[in-house]
């Protein structure tokens, strides 16, 4: 996620599932929330540092369903300028 804003409560939002997570803490222009919530190998980051425990306690793990899913980054101000980058990586299983 690329932050260019200060935000205080930024939140990621699955619309299709309605489950969300809201982070406490400053992102300025330039930070990286990286966020990881793949069973077994949890972290939630910004620039590198873990703020896991940063997570309000109103939050439930955003994970992503079969099919299209609607996902949002909500700031809490500078939504206007915003900026976001949401990707994606499909777990394969091997034989």
């Amino acid at each position: 996620m690329l932050g260019s804003y200060l935000s205080q409560i930024s939140s990621i939002r699955n619309v299709t599932t309605g489950m969300f997570m809201q982070f406490l803490l400053t992102m300025v222009p330039g930070d990286v929330l990286y966020i990881n919530t793949q069973s077994g190998f949890i972290k939630a980051a910004l620039n590198g540092a873990d703020v896991l425990k940063k997570l309000t306690l109103q939050s439930r793990m955003v994970q992503v369903e079969s099919g299209n899913n609607t996902l949002l980054f909500e700031p809490d101000q500078g939504a206007d300028r915003a900026g976001c980058e949401i990707s994606f990586r499909g777990k394969v299983a091997g034989i």
